[in-house]
């Protein structure tokens, strides 16, 4: 990368100290706060308003920024963990948390896996030089051309249902390969109730399975290298029960020859968007009292987040991603590694130590932390009669969302010095470009000290891990957003190759 003539760099990071990073805070804040995590190279970009100006002039806007720096530190951390007990871990990034290729790029340098679930993203991956043995394929639905690239690269493919090994063993049988499969199970037990998860072979049915499997094993059709799992929710004790109760389909999968030498527990390793977790509980505190009508409501026509009020009573569940948590990744994964097999006597680290088992790992968002952000311009503001006002900026709500509710962290306001007007101090909400009246890109009461004017940036912070693409939509014809690869020492950006190749 080379920087544009007339724009000069960002300054230095450990330039930027802790009244620094509150000023970039103080321009927008939730009437409950949740101060945004803000990383280095994050600080040192939006120090210089200009800069970030220029490149939203020149790409559009929102544009994501991204920079894959703490992507390594997330993956050596995870390393280390594991080598400080002697356990072998492959970590494969789970591709479709973003699309950006910088992270394929990243994974294969580092010489990590990537999961990946479609076939757009199988043959980008390959294309970008990722060897097949890293490689696995997880996608939700799996269609012939699918599999037959599977088939053809040698790449392993997680086998979820009847019809999906009904149709590797045929595409295996008719192209004379052997599919490498893992084999994905639900059905597991914790604390007398069975774990609840659309995918997999139910767990009672491994017996009949595994029986099935015997001819395409004896004709060379398939090879079972791996056992999987898919669980939600972050809780490490949901994944010792998995892990303890596949250890007896591996030894029976081994009984049976297959060269089984991974235990895929999947994804969902925590992290977290703010780093108070007084701020976290606050906010969680005055959102039900404003359900319960005690104090103003603190988002949108009062929406409750999966929460409601009756009788005096909050019921329901918060349906948004916590946005503190406790331990993260690292120390969550030490937590799995160091905690007790339940009825044996050990640890999950014996277990698979005894068995010579490879752990895998498929994290998305939090291999992700804090490598992006969105950035979008302030297109107008519109004063209500309830004294609330709109800011309305050029994007639309799809493109900082997941399946969740709300990303409910506050967002960046980045004055730029122009002729426009400011407003005083305002309170209201950030609107985006879809015409119906729920185009809010968060449902959070938001407070603008001071003011808002027209070409204002507002910034997003962290949302690469499923936030920037998970459900991005070009309704209405409005272009998505365009992926700009950050170098932060010199204040340079680049098109990441999704985009150059148009994707």
């Amino acid at each position: 990368m080379s920087t544009r003539p007339g724009v000069d760099a960002p300054p230095p990071p450990e330039a930027i100290d802790g009244a620094g990073v509150d000023r970039l805070r103080s321009g927008c804040v939730g009437v409950v706060p949740l101060p945004a995590r803000i990383e280095a190279w994050q600080r040192a970009v939006l120090h210089r308003p200009e800069l970030l100006r220029s490149w939203i002039d020149r790409h559009g806007s929102p544009s994501n920024l991204h920079h894959p720096a703490p992507f390594v530190r997330n993956v050596r951390a995870l390393q280390q963990v594991a080598s400080d007990r002697d356990i072998d871990l492959e970590v494969l990034f789970a591709r479709k948390a973003d699309k950006a290729l910088i992270y394929v790029d990243t994974a294969r340098d580092l010489g990590i896996g990537v999961d990946t679930a479609s076939e757009v993203e199988l043959t980008e991956a390959l294309a970008h030089g990722c060897a097949p043995r890293t490689l696995v394929c997880t996608a939700a639905v799996k269609a012939a051309p699918l599999v037959r690239t599977c088939l053809a690269e040698g790449v392993t493919i997680v086998l979820d249902n009847d019809d999906e090994l009904d149709l590797v063993e045929r595409l295996a049988a008719a192209s004379g390969l052997t599919a490498i499969v893992s084999l994905r199970f639900g059905g597991f037990r914790h604390d007398g109730r069975v774990l609840p998860t659309r995918f997999g072979f139910d767990l009672d049915d491994a017996g009949a399975l595994l029986r099935r499997l015997r001819e395409a094993t004896d004709l060379g059709r398939m090879r079972v290298e791996g056992v999987h799992c898919h669980l939600d929710g972050y809780d490490v004790e949901h994944r010792v029960a998995a892990v303890t109760q596949l250890l007896p389909v591996v030894d029976a999968l081994r009984a049976e020859r297959h060269p089984v030498r991974h235990l895929d527990v999947g994804g969902g390793l925590p992290m977290r968007y703010v780093d108070d977790a007084d701020a976290w509980a606050s906010f969680q505190v005055e959102h039900r009292r404003a359900l319960l009508g005690e104090r103003d409501p603190i988002t949108w026509n009062n929406d409750g987040y999966g929460l409601h009020a009756h009788d005096g009573v909050v019921h329901g569940a918060l349906g948004l991603y916590p946005m503190y948590q406790d331990p993260v990744a690292p120390a969550w994964l030490a937590a799995l590694l160091d905690a007790s097999v339940p009825g044996q006597a050990g640890r999950t680290i014996a277990a698979l130590r005894d068995r010579a088992l490879t752990l895998r790992l498929e994290p998305g968002r939090s291999l992700l932390d804090g490598c992006g952000m969105t950035v979008a311009r302030v297109e107008h503001r519109k004063r209500h009669r309830d004294g609330t006002w709109s800011v309305g900026l050029a994007m639309n709500r799809t493109q900082c969302a997941t399946a969740k509710p709300d990303h409910a962290i506050d967002p960046l306001l980045i004055a730029v010095d122009g002729d426009e007007p400011r407003t005083g101090p305002v309170e209201g909400w950030l609107t985006g470009a879809y015409c119906t009246e729920a185009e809010l890109l968060t449902r959070r009461r938001l407070r603008f000290p001071g003011g808002v004017a027209r070409g204002d940036l507002v910034v997003f912070p962290n949302t690469a891990g499923y936030l920037m693409h998970f459900v991005e939509s070009r309704s209405h014809r409005f272009p998505l957003a365009r992926n700009l690869v950050v170098d932060a020492t010199n204040g340079a950006v680049e098109l990441d190759a999704v985009d150059r190749h148009g994707g």
